[in-house]
Formats: structure tokens, sequence, C-alpha cells
């Protein structure tokens, strides 16, 4: 597996490619960020729209590159605190595996009362796929973000131990 890494150029040019998927075909109230990869370019969305941005704290994934999932069943460690009842949610997140999260984060927020909620990432694993409506890439490769950093080095260790 090949580490890239993601500067904040790339960041912003895969948040405007996801944007622009997004916009063809859904308006969205309010966005909500997976907590913390989701949240700058939920933030970056939201901006854009000038529509409010929200979070929400799931865990899945432990640290590290690449990340150990820590739980088959993601948990909510802070839920939604804004009122999303009645509104058109859009959740982001940095990079979907599995979809797990964002399928938690899905029930989370029909629990708490939207009425459509659509899913996006910037970067999507092949497995993903069918698992998000909306994504900017599509990469088998270990994508590292800004807010990975200090996580490279672990990832880097990690590899050369294993001779890849």
């Amino acid at each position: 597996m090949k580490a890239v890494y993601a500067d904040l150029r790339k960041v912003h040019e895969w948040t405007g490619l996801l944007l622009q998927k997004v916009f063809e075909t859904f308006q969205p109230d309010c966005v909500v960020g997976i907590e913390r990869s989701g949240t700058v370019p939920s933030n970056i969305i939201a901006n854009s729209l000038g529509i409010p941005s929200y979070s929400v704290r799931i865990r899945h994934y432990g640290s590290g590159l690449p990340p150990i999932e820590l739980y088959e069943d993601p948990i909510i460690l802070r839920p939604l605190r804004a009122n999303v009842e009645g509104q058109r949610v859009l959740v982001i997140d940095d990079l979907v595996r599995t979809g797990r999260t964002l399928q938690k984060a899905v029930l989370h927020l029909r629990e708490k009362g939207a009425i459509e909620v659509k899913t996006g990432t910037l970067v999507v694993k092949p497995e993903g796929l069918k698992k998000v409506d909306f994504y900017a890439v599509q990469s088998e490769d270990c994508v590292v973000f800004p807010w990975d950093v200090g996580k490279q080095d672990e990832f880097r260790s990690e590899l050369s131990q294993t001779g890849s």
C-alpha cells in the first residue's frame, strides 16, 4: 500500500469536486462533519453554501496509518447537539473504507429528525463505493491528510517493519 500525502491545496481541490457533485442533485440545509477528520471539509462546504455546519464524534478506527479498526459497530462519543429536525443534512468524512461510520451518523441524524440525509467524502476506497452518496476521488492508497500529521512517522515505521 502506498501512502499519499494530501496537502491543504489538495484538500481544497477535492472539497471543491465534492461540492460540485453534491450541488448537482442535493441542496442541504446544513452540513455535519464526522469529528475530527470530516470537520475541515464540512466547514469548507458549509461556508461555500452559506449554511450551518455541525459535528458529531463517532469512533470506529484508532490512530495510526493505516488505522486499526477498534469497533465493528462504531460508537457515538459525542452526539449531535444541534436541532436538525425537518432538515436535509449532508454528512461529511474525509475517507470512507467500509461506510460504517457514515451509516452510524445517518441513523443518528434520522433519530434526531432529519428528513433526508446524504453522505459525502473526499476519498473513497473501492470497498466503500456503494456506501457513500458523493465522493471527490477514489483511491486504494493510504491517504494522509494534514490533520493526520504525527501519524505519518508511525505509518512509515509500520511499512518499514513489514517490508512494504
